[in-house]
């Protein structure tokens, strides 16, 4: 999806050895609306910055 990153809470993160990386649960629809940084713009990842992330997540 671009260029841009989207920070993903860690407990969302599962390996999964048979495609030697991450699997998240999530589809295109949802990380269109998710927090996201350009890569020259990295935010603080300050109590508030994670927050956000929480609870976009609904964590």
């Amino acid at each position: 999806m671009g260029t841009d990153r989207y920070p993903i809470p860690w407990p969302m993160l599962k390996y999964d050895t048979a495609q030697d990386g991450y699997v998240v649960p999530l589809d295109k629809a949802q990380l269109e609306g998710a927090p996201r940084y350009a890569s020259d713009r990295v935010p603080d990842y300050d109590d508030e910055y994670s927050g956000t992330v929480d609870k976009y997540y609904g964590l």
